[in-house]
Protein backbone atom coordinates (compact mmCIF):
# COMPACT_ATOMS: atom_id res chain seq x y z
CA UNK A 1 0.00 0.00 0.00
CA UNK A 2 1.26 3.63 -0.59
CA UNK A 3 1.31 6.34 1.77
CA UNK A 4 1.66 10.08 1.16
CA UNK A 5 3.10 11.71 3.93
CA UNK A 6 2.84 15.45 3.87
CA UNK A 7 4.72 17.82 5.84
CA UNK A 8 6.75 20.81 6.28
CA UNK A 9 8.92 19.41 8.69
CA UNK A 10 11.88 17.15 7.76
CA UNK A 11 12.72 15.48 11.27
CA UNK A 12 8.63 14.40 11.15
CA UNK A 13 8.55 13.44 7.88
CA UNK A 14 11.54 11.37 8.31
CA UNK A 15 9.70 9.97 11.60
CA UNK A 16 6.27 8.89 9.95
CA UNK A 17 7.81 7.37 7.19
CA UNK A 18 10.30 5.11 9.46
CA UNK A 19 7.20 4.33 10.98
CA UNK A 20 5.18 3.43 8.06
CA UNK A 21 7.74 1.49 5.73
CA UNK A 22 8.25 -0.71 8.96
CA UNK A 23 4.77 -1.31 8.45
CA UNK A 24 5.14 -2.49 5.05
CA UNK A 25 3.79 0.69 3.05
CA UNK A 26 5.97 2.21 0.09
CA UNK A 27 6.04 6.17 1.05
CA UNK A 28 6.07 8.94 -0.65
CA UNK A 29 7.22 12.08 1.49
CA UNK A 30 6.73 15.76 0.62
CA UNK A 31 7.06 19.28 2.14
CA UNK A 32 3.84 21.21 0.83
CA UNK A 33 0.44 20.81 0.22
CA UNK A 34 1.13 21.85 -3.62
CA UNK A 35 3.52 19.14 -3.49
CA UNK A 36 1.01 16.54 -2.23
CA UNK A 37 -1.52 18.05 -4.95
CA UNK A 38 0.79 17.25 -7.19
CA UNK A 39 1.24 13.59 -6.19
CA UNK A 40 -1.84 12.98 -6.29
CA UNK A 41 -2.73 14.37 -9.14
CA UNK A 42 -0.62 12.25 -11.37
CA UNK A 43 -3.11 9.05 -11.14
CA UNK A 44 -0.23 7.40 -8.58
CA UNK A 45 -2.96 5.84 -6.36
CA UNK A 46 -2.56 6.42 -2.34
CA UNK A 47 -4.37 4.60 0.18
CA UNK A 48 -3.58 7.08 2.63
CA UNK A 49 -2.61 10.60 3.57
CA UNK A 50 -0.87 11.55 6.67
CA UNK A 51 -1.35 15.37 6.51
CA UNK A 52 0.02 17.72 8.96
CA UNK A 53 -1.98 20.07 10.47
CA UNK A 54 0.31 23.24 10.33
CA UNK A 55 2.06 24.09 6.66
CA UNK A 56 2.57 27.20 4.58
CA UNK A 57 0.72 27.77 1.80
CA UNK A 58 -2.48 26.06 2.28
CA UNK A 59 -3.48 24.34 5.46
CA UNK A 60 -3.69 20.27 5.95
CA UNK A 61 -7.66 20.69 6.24
CA UNK A 62 -7.64 22.86 3.12
CA UNK A 63 -5.37 19.99 1.90
CA UNK A 64 -8.44 17.31 2.67
CA UNK A 65 -10.71 19.53 0.69
CA UNK A 66 -8.17 19.85 -2.25
CA UNK A 67 -7.55 16.04 -2.35
CA UNK A 68 -11.00 14.71 -2.10
CA UNK A 69 -11.85 17.35 -5.08
CA UNK A 70 -9.42 15.01 -7.08
CA UNK A 71 -10.71 12.24 -9.47
CA UNK A 72 -9.78 9.59 -7.00
CA UNK A 73 -10.13 12.08 -3.59
CA UNK A 74 -12.83 9.97 -2.35
CA UNK A 75 -10.95 6.80 -2.66
CA UNK A 76 -7.51 8.04 -0.31
CA UNK A 77 -8.23 7.64 3.45
CA UNK A 78 -7.02 11.14 5.37
CA UNK A 79 -5.51 11.26 8.91
CA UNK A 80 -4.61 14.51 10.31
CA UNK A 81 -1.57 14.10 11.83
CA UNK A 82 -0.74 16.76 14.41
CA UNK A 83 0.22 18.37 18.12
CA UNK A 84 -3.14 19.72 18.44
CA UNK A 85 -5.45 19.06 20.76
CA UNK A 86 -8.38 22.15 19.54
CA UNK A 87 -11.48 19.76 20.14
CA UNK A 88 -12.87 22.52 17.42
CA UNK A 89 -10.49 21.90 15.20
CA UNK A 90 -10.81 17.67 15.53
CA UNK A 91 -14.19 18.33 14.95
CA UNK A 92 -13.86 20.37 11.73
CA UNK A 93 -11.49 17.61 10.43
CA UNK A 94 -14.19 15.09 10.48
CA UNK A 95 -16.36 17.14 8.74
CA UNK A 96 -13.85 18.04 6.26
CA UNK A 97 -14.09 14.16 5.67
CA UNK A 98 -10.26 13.52 7.43
CA UNK A 99 -10.97 9.82 8.16
CA UNK A 100 -9.05 10.20 11.46
CA UNK A 101 -6.76 12.68 14.28
CA UNK A 102 -3.55 11.10 15.22
CA UNK A 103 -2.30 13.73 17.95
CA UNK A 104 1.33 13.62 19.32
CA UNK A 105 3.35 12.47 20.19
CA UNK A 106 3.38 10.76 16.89
CA UNK A 107 4.75 6.79 17.67
CA UNK A 108 4.37 3.89 16.19
CA UNK A 109 2.22 2.87 19.12
CA UNK A 110 -0.16 5.77 18.47
CA UNK A 111 -0.45 5.36 15.14
CA UNK A 112 -1.47 1.46 14.87
CA UNK A 113 -4.54 1.73 16.34
CA UNK A 114 -5.76 4.54 14.37
CA UNK A 115 -4.83 2.68 10.72
CA UNK A 116 -6.63 -0.28 12.53
CA UNK A 117 -9.32 2.00 12.64
CA UNK A 118 -8.67 2.98 8.68
CA UNK A 119 -8.95 -0.96 8.07
CA UNK A 120 -5.12 -0.55 6.64
CA UNK A 121 -3.25 -2.99 9.42
CA UNK A 122 -4.68 -6.07 10.77
CA UNK A 123 -5.75 -6.21 14.38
Amino acid sequence: MRVLIVDGCCRMRVLLSGIMTDLGFDVVEVDSARAALEQAGTGAAFHLALVNWTMPEMDGLALVGALRSLPAGSAIKIMMVTGHDDLTKIARAAVDRAGDTCLGPLTRAALIPKLQTLGLVGV
